[in-house]
């Protein structure tokens, strides 16, 4: 903090000197009246120009000059040592936006990403399409909001962002690492996942007989940063989802949009053995470990 103090006082006197005329014809002045000091003859322009130097008002002047380019100096220093010492303080100001324009990128996201799914059987060029909308959308510019660090007292938040008929969007995190989103499955329903914080494991599973329950385990995918994991209806459809770090959340596109909440939850029965084959079982499930976190609804595009 002292250095921080040292180097904003330096910073704005060099600023004064440089940008400030009245700083700049003292320093001409002092060197005025060195030069009349050693010429007899020229008291009259000495005395005028110490005269001017010792004035009260010009002093008290440059004195608050000094004090409010040393206070604008240190709130300027102070916002980029914030800003580069802490790494969440970009994605900080996601919940300081005004709400007037806040989601208009976030809009026009869900707006391509309705308009390619018109039907609900996509393509593998369509899923393509939304795994690259998904990856190229800027979180910290998408007025989406997340809560404070220390808010959450459960293992699990979701925050409801936007659903329709066609598309259904869900930010979920963890509070610690560890904590886990159990196995459970989304029917008839593409997932296209992506990390907004941290680092996530997805341990997911293929139908081979819903009816029976029996099941494919796939390769395990660990998630950060910009990629996208894709689960599609046949592939992947159950899976459970855990936090490898502290704090992290990552961002949910289904398709299509929930018409029914229709989702179940599941266990492993038996298995995988060596062919990654396993028995699952359906089992009830307590919703106490996940609390809602509001303030990213998007009622209408």
């Amino acid at each position: 903090m002292a250095m921080l103090i040292v180097f904003t006082l330096a910073a704005c006197i060099l600023n004064l000197g440089r940008n400030n005329p009245s700083i700049n014809r003292n320093s001409n002045i002092h060197s005025q009246v060195e030069s009349a000091k050693n010429t007899s003859t020229n008291m009259k322009v000495k005395r005028q120009l110490t005269g001017y130097l010792e004035d009260p008002n010009e002093y008290r002047k440059e004195t608050c000059n000094l004090w409010n380019c040393m206070f604008h100096q240190f709130r300027w220093i102070r916002r980029v040592v914030l800003f580069r010492t802490d790494p969440l303080a970009n994605e900080g100001r996601m919940a300081n936006r005004s709400e007037e324009g806040q989601f208009a990128m976030l809009k026009q996201f869900l707006r391509t990403c309705s308009a390619l799914c018109s039907t609900h059987k996509l393509t593998l060029e369509v899923q393509q399409k939304l795994l690259n909308e998904l990856k190229n959308l800027d979180f910290p510019k998408s007025g989406l909001t997340l809560p404070p660090k220390g808010w959450l007292t459960v293992p699990v938040f979701s925050s409801e962002v936007f659903q329709n008929e066609r598309i259904s969007c869900v930010i979920f995190g963890f509070r610690n690492k560890g904590d886990a989103l159990p196995l459970h499955d989304h029917p008839d329903m593409y997932g296209f996942i992506r990390v907004v914080r941290g680092q996530i494991q997805i341990d997911s599973y293929s139908w081979l007989n819903d009816e029976t329950l029996e099941a494919r385990a796939e390769p395990q995918v660990i998630l950060e940063g910009q990629n996208v994991a894709v689960l599609g209806p046949s592939k992947g459809n159950v899976h459970q989802i855990t936090a490898l770090t502290d704090d992290a959340v990552f961002f949910d596109l289904l398709v299509p949009g929930y018409v029914d909440d229709n989702c179940d939850y599941y266990r492993v029965a038996d298995g995988p053995n060596s062919d990654g084959l396993c028995n699952l079982e359906s089992i009830d499930m307590n919703y106490d470990f996940m609390t809602a976190f509001t303030g990213n609804e998007i009622e209408e595009l």
